[in-house]
């Protein structure tokens, strides 16, 4: 007699979360009001505030995600508000 063929699996892909592009202000406090858009071919990162405004722009590479750009405006607004402890 033969054997029978086992049934084989469906293959489960994971699901790759996108990063975060929504942030929270730090001068105005609004929850997600920062957006943060970057431009790959000048090599740009800006994040600007839907509220009050306020923008921060850095230069970046090709390994830059949107929460470093967020991580460079935080420590520069900590730096020029004397938040350093």
């Amino acid at each position: 007699m033969a054997k029978r063929k086992s049934q084989r699996k469906p293959i489960v892909r994971k699901l790759i979360e996108p990063f975060a592009t929504e942030f929270d202000c730090p001068y105005c406090g609004r929850a997600k009001s920062c957006h943060v858009n970057l431009d790959r071919s000048c090599n740009t990162g800006r994040i600007e505030c839907q509220k009050c405004f306020i923008w921060f722009q850095m230069t970046t590479t090709y390994l830059t995600a949107p929460i470093d750009v967020y991580m460079e405006w935080m420590d520069a607004f900590e730096e020029s508000e004397g938040y350093l402890e």
